[in-house]
């Protein structure tokens, strides 16, 4: 398998981007981390993550967006969101929010470690947003997310139960800092 990168959506990713939502519709697969790319045209999409970066969403959270795409092939292997906004100076989220970083590998490409390498990318770029830590959550449900989140080193937290009754599972991560990337 080869290495990945984050990169920012762009207009020059729009076919690849559409290729990638269609496989996750074809295989009636959740959309983590897709932050609207379903709801919305592409353009639109463009528009909406942008201003969610610069912080200009009522009721969320400033989030970043990113195609995780396979340096050999330039697929895209995944999308990754990360939520920074950092709570009155500490790593604390609102209690409505599950975790800084949320994301999807294409279906087609699971179990090949482009989720490993997608987790491990986001919480550096989390530091780089200034997050000391960051925290992951998985439906109790996806050992898989599980799995990868546990062998990238998230440390347990706790769960937490929704309103419909799924149970999420909670890890924290410590984000290295520039002296110890």
């Amino acid at each position: 398998m080869s290495k990945v990168t984050l990169v920012k959506p762009t207009i020059d990713m729009k076919d690849a981007a559409l290729d990638f939502l269609e496989e996750f519709i074809r295989e009636n697969s959740p959309m983590n981390g897709f932050y609207g790319l379903n709801e919305m045209p592409y353009e639109e999409w463009l528009e909406h993550i942008a201003k969610s970066e610069a912080g200009e969403i009522p009721d969320r959270l400033p989030s970043a967006a990113f195609f995780c795409v396979d340096n050999d092939t330039g697929v895209i292997a995944g999308i990754a969101n990360i939520r920074y906004k950092l709570i009155d100076g500490h790593d604390h989220l609102p209690s409505y929010v599950n975790g800084n970083l949320g994301g999807s590998v294409r279906p087609s490409l699971r179990g090949k470690g482009y989720g490993a390498q997608m987790l491990k990318l986001s919480v550096k770029k989390a530091g780089e947003y200034g997050n000391r830590r960051v925290l992951v959550a998985c439906d109790k449900w996806n050992a898989a997310s599980e799995r990868v989140i546990v062998k990238c080193g998230g440390v347990f937290d706790n769960e937490i139960v929704e309103q419909d009754y799924n149970v999420i599972r909670r890890f924290w991560f410590d984000v290295p800092q520039d002296d110890e990337r």
